[in-house]
């Protein structure tokens, strides 16, 4: 396959035509983030051969936000808002598809269109629809997802081991005005160095308990630093139900709740401003590490969830800290562990001192 990718090169050099790769990334928000920098793999690679590329990224359109304004993919096609034949004649085209995550769209449509190269993960479901597989083992979680999709493309596409890039999502002018202005609603203003503390998580990890996020949040506004609380409205509304007005929690104030739903986009701008975010495994933590903030994770240990596979990737690793309860390793959640809740195990004290800590430098 090596040899055939080499012959595709080749030829597309001869021709002085662009090598047309699609990218598929169909899950999650955190799994898109962690996926986005093989476009930057890809678009240096092949510049530095002098080969042109145009790359689109398939992924669902709930996720698509996190490309906006990404200098290295060229089409961002959102596959859930068409049907699946008018995506194949659509890509039909294309040289290569890589899937990074496989499910039945990610394999089935690159083997309808006929793209030449078809590359993948190995799979036991899927594996006679893709030509070009990839042995990784990622379910044994050795390496961050974000570096086993780097593997993925380095080894199909024989590119330099060597080369790494990180998740970058990017700003633009106007993104960065509307957040300075929304921030002035909520007391905060440029220059100052605030907090994000973002409780809910997606349902596919543990989570810190609600109590000690509040409990928390409550000793960092006594010592008078600025926080938002981020979420979903309807969750918003449930916590302040809950939270606010509390004589234990006194010191959390209506201001700190964000006070209007946010698209993605808005709420990207926002982490851009802050200095810190505070987040159980889900999508803005990795966000904010695309941003390059620092970050504060809650992790449990739960084999499949752990931090080694699912935490922030970036180059500056001393800007992500995680906590994690001091129990063993499992592999399913069970409620009748004697360790249960485990997440209820991690130290409030500890946290707001890392976070004081954080503040400082």
């Amino acid at each position: 396959m090596i040899n055939r990718i080499k012959s595709l090169l080749d030829k597309i050099s001869q021709e002085g035509r662009f090598l047309k790769i699609i990218i598929f990334r169909t899950d999650r928000l955190g799994d898109l983030v962690l996926s986005v920098n093989v476009l930057q793999l890809i678009k240096n690679y092949f510049s530095s051969i002098g080969i042109n590329t145009y790359i689109t990224f398939a992924v669902n359109s709930y996720t698509s936000p996190i490309l906006k304004n990404n200098p290295f993919v060229d089409e961002v096609l959102e596959i859930d808002k068409f049907n699946r034949n008018d995506i194949v004649n659509y890509i039909k085209t294309n040289d290569i598809s890589i899937s990074l995550f496989v499910d039945k769209n990610s394999s089935l449509i690159p083997y309808l269109a006929k793209i030449p190269i078809r590359i993948a993960p190995r799979t036991k479901i899927y594996s006679l629809l893709f030509n070009f597989l990839i042995s990784q083992n990622r379910s044994k979680n050795k390496k961050n997802e974000s570096e086993y999709n780097l593997d993925l493309v380095k080894k199909a596409l024989n590119i330099d081991e060597n080369l790494t890039f990180y998740p970058k999502i990017f700003v633009d002018d106007k993104e960065k005005e509307f957040a300075e202005n929304f921030l002035k609603e909520h007391n905060i203003f440029k220059g100052e160095k605030f907090l994000i503390f973002h409780p809910g998580s997606s349902g596919s990890s543990l989570d810190l308990p609600l109590e000690k996020y509040f409990t928390i949040m409550n000793i960092i506004a006594k010592k008078g630093k600025k926080f938002l609380i981020t979420e979903k409205q309807k969750e918003l509304e449930l916590y302040k139900s809950k939270f606010l007005n509390k004589i234990k929690y006194k010191h959390i104030k209506q201001e700190n709740f964000l006070h209007c739903e946010l698209s993605l986009r808005e709420l990207i701008a926002i982490i851009n401003y802050s200095d810190i975010l505070i987040s159980n495994s889900t999508g803005p933590i990795h966000i904010a590490g695309a941003l390059g903030k620092k970050t504060i994770g809650f992790y449990p240990k739960l084999f499949p969830c752990n931090s080694t596979r699912w935490g922030v990737f970036s180059k500056e690793k001393w800007k992500n800290f995680v906590f994690t309860p001091m129990v063993p390793f499992c592999d399913k959640c069970d409620k009748n562990c004697k360790f249960s809740p485990c997440m209820d195990k991690i130290s409030e004290r500890e946290v707001i001192n890392k976070i004081l800590d954080f503040m400082e430098y």
